[in-house]
């Protein structure tokens, strides 16, 4: 991350190289994905449910521009880079679950939650 924020500095960007696959590789594949991760945290609500709906457009957008500010991507890698973006939103919000939700559910609570809330929110369990 040190050095992601470094070459940001200098107005320098990190060359990635993607296999046959269309996945980041090497060093320089690793600091992408790790920065993806840290921007998925920073802009992506904890809300949205679907990383795939037309409405975040906006949001995908100011995320690309992020990471071609401080890397060197393609843009036929972009559908790629913005996956594993949603991919990590989706872990952070599973681990703020696990982390702050999970333990406190308990046979009592779930019950005694509103209807609302248990119309609205059916996958919670």
């Amino acid at each position: 991350m040190k050095r992601v924020h470094m070459a940001r500095k200098r107005g320098e960007r990190i060359q990635v190289t993607f296999d046959e696959k269309g996945q980041p590789e090497g060093k320089h594949g690793d600091e992408l994905m790790s920065w993806i991760g840290v921007l998925a945290q920073e802009h992506v609500p904890i809300w949205i449910q679907d990383w795939r709906s037309r409405g975040l457009d906006g949001l995908k957008e100011i995320i690309w521009k992020e990471i071609v500010t401080s890397f060197t991507v393609d843009d036929c890698f972009r559908s790629t880079c913005l996956k594993s973006c949603g991919e990590a939103a989706r872990n952070f919000r599973h681990d703020l679950y696990k982390m702050f939700v999970e333990e406190f559910i308990t046979e009592d609570n779930v019950w005694t939650r509103p209807q609302k809330v248990i119309d609205n929110y059916p996958n919670i369990e």
